[in-house]
């Protein structure tokens, strides 16, 4: 029965490893060159004295289609964040956005309050120009909000969209990834464990004889 178990584990374990040669060919695109010379960075400072909540926004195409921002952890390697992407800013704080610009261009920052309503600094107006580039200031100051207009459609469907929340899948699909060679490691280290099967016994007929 213990062998069925481990053979079955073994199974299992084969079968997630076409995962983690996806997950290493992640972690090679980490440091390579031609990813990274994509890698820019931004920071916005809150100055609109309570408490907001930011996403940042791009366009892509000549059509103008809102997205989030390929945003990622840091500026030394390559890693697309998983999320969240909306950043909790309190009043007087500062934070640092780094993002992929390769085929997108950072156009506007979605800013919600806590009544949950919309506003938009506008940090490109014509985004659809020029395409692509890094965006012109490094640092950009959210006011009064009463000073900002209202979240346009787009910003704010780019902004709820799913891909704004957490995206746990991620998390798992590279936890399946590591579980798939430790458990091909662990499944045949017990096999081998396991003592030979017995050998078969012959029947044996005896015949007596008057």
């Amino acid at each position: 029965m213990n062998k069925i178990i481990w053979r079955l584990v073994l199974g299992i374990g084969f079968l997630c490893l076409p995962i983690t040669c996806m997950n290493g060919l992640v972690l090679v695109n980490m440091v390579n060159p031609m990813a990274m010379g994509f890698l820019t960075s931004f920071s916005v400072v809150n100055q609109s004295q309570e408490t907001v909540y930011v996403t940042p926004i791009g366009t892509v195409g000549r059509e103008g289609k809102r997205y989030i921002l390929p945003l990622s952890p840091s500026a030394r390697f390559s890693l697309p964040l998983t999320g969240p992407f909306e950043i909790t800013l309190p009043s007087a704080e500062k934070h640092q956005f780094t993002y992929d610009w390769d085929d997108i261009n950072f156009s506007e920052l979605a800013v919600r309050n806590e009544r949950g309503e919309w506003f938009q600094l506008v940090t490109d107006p014509n985004p659809t120009k020029n395409q692509y580039h890094q965006p012109e200031a490094k640092e950009f100051m959210i006011p009064l909000l009463s000073q900002l207009p209202k979240a346009t459609s787009g910003v704010v469907a780019a902004a709820r969209s799913p891909r704004g929340r957490s995206s746990m899948w991620w998390t798992w699909f590279f936890l399946i990834g590591l579980l798939g060679p430790a458990l091909v490691f662990l499944a045949r280290k017990r096999l081998n464990r396991l003592p030979p099967p017995l050998p078969a016994v012959a029947n044996l007929e005896t015949t007596f004889q008057p």
